[in-house]
């Protein structure tokens, strides 16, 4: 996992690339994750943690904010539907 500065246009450029599937956090204004090809973000403003989709439950540990855990925990299980049923992300 690693945490890192992003650029401040970040969000435009997930918006304007297809290949990443990104989702508004419903808990935490202003948060986002973007996933793709085994990679998830979580994106604020302009910090980023990222890691492998397997990382998510070291992830999930580290947030002390349980509608932000409960949230990162239900992305994680619809991407795993999504993968078992051979959806492309």
């Amino acid at each position: 996992m690693i945490k890192f500065n992003t650029e401040k246009n970040i969000l435009q450029k997930i918006d304007r690339n297809p290949s990443i599937y990104a989702i508004d956090s419903m808990a935490v204004k202003r948060l986002h994750y973007a996933y793709r090809d085994g990679d998830f973000a979580v994106i604020r403003d302009n910090q980023c943690i990222w890691a492998r989709l397997d990382e998510i439950e070291d992830l999930k540990a580290i947030c002390k904010n349980e509608e932000l855990k409960q949230e990162i925990a239900d992305i994680y299980e619809d991407l795993k539907y999504l993968k078992t049923a051979e959806v492309s992300l």
